[in-house]
């Protein structure tokens, strides 16, 4: 075994930052959303943007957005491209570009205030997991 392998770190790639900022995003749109500090439930919520989706065959629910919101999962991409295309012009499509400048860096730009804070935020706190080898007593060899 070659001991030099134990001693490179291997990096893990991870969706952290962008449940990160698609966590901050879900929350802000549901505080201004909402009436007096009080964020509009995750039900108006799935049911404003299933009013888009649902005549296309689309559907989003509510547990997902808590999902979303909680960071235990992402967002679809193509549902986020299909209420983009689809939506008029309100705050869904905003929502909907804000949360694929997360998801695809590469093709679309924050449109909000919001999402341009958050994500210039979540670029200074990017977060690299490593994993070290860990230490194997020559002995064991």
């Amino acid at each position: 075994m070659n001991t030099n392998s134990l001693n490179k770190k291997e990096f893990i790639k991870t969706t952290l930052p962008e449940k990160y900022a698609v966590s901050k995003i879900v929350y802000q749109y549901r505080l201004i959303l909402g009436e007096k500090n009080h964020p509009i439930s995750l039900r108006k919520l799935a049911d404003a943007l299933n009013n888009i989706l649902n005549p296309i065959g689309g559907n989003i629910s509510h547990q997902s957005i808590k999902n979303w919101e909680d960071r235990k999962h992402l967002p679809n991409n193509y549902w986020m491209r299909q209420l983009l295309k689809n939506a008029d012009a309100c705050w869904c499509k905003d929502f909907a570009q804000d949360i694929l400048a997360v998801l695809e860096p590469e093709r679309y730009a924050p449109i909000s205030i919001i999402a341009k804070d958050i994500l210039a935020d979540s670029a200074s706190h990017v977060l690299i997991l490593t994993h070290q080898a860990p230490y194997i007593p020559s002995y064991a060899l």
